[in-house]
C-alpha cells in the first residue's frame, strides 16, 4: 500500500473522540455489520473531526482497503499502538475483548489524568499565591526594613544580607522562575512532540505529572497490566510465543518495552535459552519476567499472564486511590507551607534582629 499523502490525513482527534471511535468499530464488529456502512451511519451520527474520520474510514474500507490499512492511512492522527493491539486482536481471533481493554484502558487514563488537574487546582492556588506575596514583600516591603536596619544601626546578619540580596535581584528571580517553570513545562511537551512518543493507546504521557509522587508507578503499573493481558490472549491462541511478545510490547506503547521485547523476539528465534533471550532489565518488571519465563517451561503462560494481568491492574487501582487520597495534603503542607514559613521568616527574622539591637 503506497504511503498516504498529507490530504488523506487527519488531525489528531480527542481522547473522548477515540474512546468513542473504538467503541463504534467494537460495536459494529460484535453485530457483525459491515464497518464501512457502520463507519457510514456512524459519520452522521457525530460532528467535527469524529465525523470526517468516520468517513474516510467507511471510503477506504470501501476501496477493499483492510481495517489496520485504512487506519494506517490516517497517519498520526490514530497512534500506532493502536493498530498493534488490533494485529494481536487479529491474530487471536480475540478483537472485540482486546478492543474493550483498550477503552477500559484509555478511559481509566483519561479519568486519571484529570482528576490528578483536579486536585493540583488547590495546591497550586496556595504556592502560587504564597509566591506573589513573597515576590511582593521584597519588592515593597523589604526596602522599608532595610531602612529601618540603616535608621538604627543594626548590625548585618546572614538573614539580613540574604533579604537585601532578594530584593535587590527580585527583578530577576520574580518573573524569572516562572518563566524557567513554563520553559521546562513547554520544552518536554515540544520533546515529547519531536519524538512522536506515544506512551500509551490514548497519548496519556506524563508529562509534568511524572514530578507527581507516584504517577509514574500508575502508568507502569497499568503498562504491566496491558502487556500480561495481551499475552495471555494471544498464547491462548497459541500465537508463537517470540510474536506473542512483539505483539504485547507493541500494544503497550513503550518504546523501551517494545525494543527489549524485539531483541528477545530474535533472540529466541536464533535458539537462544528464554532466561538468555529476555534479559533482566528495570524495563520489564523482575516478577512479571519471572512468572513469564516459569510459564513457558510449565505451560501455563495463558492463566499465569492473566493472573499478572489482575496483579498489576489492582496495584495502579491501589496507587491512583494513594494518589487521590494523599497528594493534595501533601502538596499544601510541602508547598504551600514551605513558601508561607519563607514568606514568614522573611518577616520576622530580621525584625528579631531589630528588636534584639534595641534592647542591648
Amino acid at each position: 500500500m503506497k504511503p498516504p499523502s498529507a490530504a488523506d490525513r487527519g488531525q489528531t482527534i480527542s481522547q473522548d473522540e477515540f474512546i468513542l471511535l473504538n467503541e463504534e468499530i467494537r460495536s459494529l464488529i460484535q453485530a457483525g455489520v459491515p464497518l464501512d456502512v457502520g463507519l457510514r451511519g456512524t459519520a452522521s451520527r457525530v460532528g467535527g473531526r469524529l465525523s470526517a474520520l468516520s468517513e474516510r474510514l467507511a471510503m477506504r474500507l470501501e476501496k477493499g482497503a483492510s481495517l489496520e490499512d485504512a487506519l494506517a492511512a490516517e497517519g498520526d492522527a490514530i497512534p500506532a499502538v493502536y493498530r498493534s493491539l488490533l494485529e494481536a486482536g487479529l491474530r487471536s481471533g480475540r478483537v472485540d475483548e482486546v478492543l474493550r481493554s483498550v477503552s477500559h484502558y484509555a478511559a481509566s487514563m483519561r479519568d486519571l489524568t484529570a482528576e490528578v488537574r483536579r486536585m493540583l487546582i488547590y495546591p497550586t492556588a496556595v504556592v502560587v499565591i504564597a509566591y506573589i506575596l513573597f515576590v511582593g514583600l521584597n519588592a515593597f516591603v523589604t526596602p522599608r526594613l532595610i531602612l529601618t536596619y540603616e535608621l538604627f544601626k543594626v548590625e548585618p546578619t546572614w538573614w539580613i544580607n540574604t533579604i537585601q540580596w532578594l530584593h535587590a535581584t527580585v527583578g530577576l528571580w520574580g518573573p524569572g522562575i516562572p518563566i524557567v517553570i513554563a520553559a521546562i513545562l513547554i520544552g518536554q511537551r515540544l520533546w515529547n512532540w519531536i519524538r512522536n512518543e506515544v506512551d500509551d493507546v490514548v497519548p496519556v504521557q506524563p508529562g509534568a505529572f511524572s514530578l507527581v509522587p507516584g504517577f509514574r508507578g500508575v502508568i507502569e503499573s497499568a503498562r504491566s497490566a496491558r502487556f500480561a493481558h495481551l499475552m495471555a490472549i494471544l498464547a491462548e491462541y497459541k500465537v508463537p510465543f517470540p510474536e506473542a511478545m512483539r505483539l504485547s510490547a507493541a500494544g503497550t506503547g513503550d518504546a523501551r518495552l517494545v525494543g527489549l521485547a524485539s531483541r528477545a523476539a530474535e533472540s529466541i528465534e536464533k535458539g537462544q535459552p528464554l532466561a538468555r533471550a529476555v534479559p533482566v532489565d528495570r524495563t520489564l518488571p523482575a516478577v512479571l519476567r519471572w512468572l513469564m519465563l516459569l510459564s513457558v517451561d510449565q505451560g501455563t503462560l495463558p492463566s499465569t499472564m492473566r493472573q499478572a494481568a489482575e496483579l498489576y491492574e489492582q496495584r495502579a487501582v491501589i496507587r491512583a486511590e494513594w494518589i487521590q487520597r494523599v497528594l493534595p495534603s501533601v502538596l499544601v503542607i510541602v508547598l504551600g507551607g514551605g513558601i508561607t514559613l519563607l514568606y514568614a521568616l522573611s518577616v520576622f527574622l530580621p525584625m528579631q534582629s531589630v528588636w534584639r539591637s534595641l534592647s542591648t
